[in-house]
């Protein structure tokens, strides 16, 4: 059997613990003055040597792993039972089988490891290696922008990071991404629709106090692969590709739903607020997954904002909310916008058109 070294001894190349005989001789002197006597006496010692540590993971291999049960994060620990973050109007929750509950459907996330794999790197300084993956989803056909998912050992979600609050545009996705000291480069690209608009950038993965961040952001022309492979703009994967909601509403009255009742006005009041939410932050991405770009435009025209009223949705006949956005001008007076509303068949409800109301003063 053939022996490697190790720190602490020796251990046979199958990782199999050596045990040792040690037999040693002693020498027992009489008295002083006396005659030399010795006798020899064996004694044994067990000496056990641990296998050595099992190298870490590399995602991008594609072989199966178990479970990591040493502290290490592998891709197993997160394939099948992610923890993943709010997202896609669905709240934080534990995958199963790789996918979100049933009962959000038709909404649906899950976790993205392949094109390209997850990444290794100690983000937040602690001596152990994070696994950065990709979480998609989509709310209903329309695939949203890619998140960004920080695990650590045992598959414990440290962190997540929004890839759309920094593309601004409906879709955003990693093409590429390699690990560089305490910090993950990437490089990824935004995009409206089915495939236009295309803007490319570089970033740096960073994590602090808990907090992802993307740092070091610069545009770049979409050729600018440097060592990774291009990626062209008719990508075959069609869960970023997907078709971009109409730019006016296409659903018939047979698809709608009626809206009379009070789980559907709490539906509207709730996509009214998150749209005032981002028109105050200024993100149009996400106010183009709640209207269409119509009604996103006409409130965009009046912008920028520093503040929302209340949204109070009248779940009549054309279900409607009049709403104020207040301008950052100081002194400026409010800007009153007309919002009307629909439900689907499934249950989602969404804006249908904005049109401005006046001034609030």
């Amino acid at each position: 059997m053939a022996f490697v070294g190790s720190s602490n001894g020796f251990v046979s190349r199958r990782g199999a613990p050596l045990v040792a005989m040690v037999g040693c001789a002693l020498a027992l002197a009489g008295c002083a003055g006396g005659d030399a006597a010795s006798s020899a006496t064996s004694s044994t010692v067990t000496v056990t040597v641990a296998p050595s540590a099992p190298l870490t993971y590399n995602p991008s291999s594609g072989a199966s792993q178990p479970k990591s049960t040493s502290g290490a994060v592998t891709v197993a620990d997160v394939r099948g039972s992610a923890q993943v973050p709010a997202y896609c109007r669905m709240p934080a929750q534990t995958l199963t089988n790789g996918v979100t509950s049933d009962k959000y459907k038709p909404r649906e996330g899950w976790l993205k490891v392949d094109d390209p794999a997850p990444v290794l790197a100690d983000l937040d300084s602690d001596g152990s290696q994070e696994l950065v993956a990709r979480y998609l989803c989509t709310a209903g056909g329309v695939a949203w922008p890619e998140v960004l998912v920080i695990y650590g050992p045992g598959g414990t979600l440290k962190g997540s990071l929004e890839l759309g609050e920094y593309g601004q545009q409906e879709h955003a996705e990693v093409l590429s991404w390699q690990a560089s000291g305490q910090a993950v480069e990437l490089r990824w690209r935004s995009y409206e629709g089915a495939a236009s608009d295309f803007h490319y950038y570089r970033s740096r993965l960073t994590m602090s106090g808990g907090k992802a961040r993307l740092t070091d952001t610069r545009a770049i022309s979409g050729d600018d692969s440097g060592s990774d492979s291009s990626v062209s703009a008719s990508s075959s994967d069609t869960s970023s590709t997907e078709p971009a909601p109409s730019s006016e509403s296409s659903r018939t009255p047979t698809e709608t739903a009626s809206v009379s009742t009070s789980a559907s006005t709490e539906k509207m009041t709730a996509v009214c607020r998150e749209f005032l939410q981002a028109a105050v932050a200024g993100n149009t991405a996400r106010m183009k997954r709640l209207a269409p770009a119509s009604a996103v435009t006409e409130v965009t025209n009046y912008g920028p904002y520093s503040s929302a009223g209340r949204c109070s949705v009248d779940p009549g006949a054309e279900p409607s909310a009049e709403v104020v956005l207040g301008p950052r001008q100081e002194g400026a007076y409010g800007i009153i916008f007309k919002l009307t509303f629909e439900v689907d068949s499934a249950g989602d409800a969404r804006i249908r058109s904005a049109t401005f109301a006046g001034d609030a003063g």
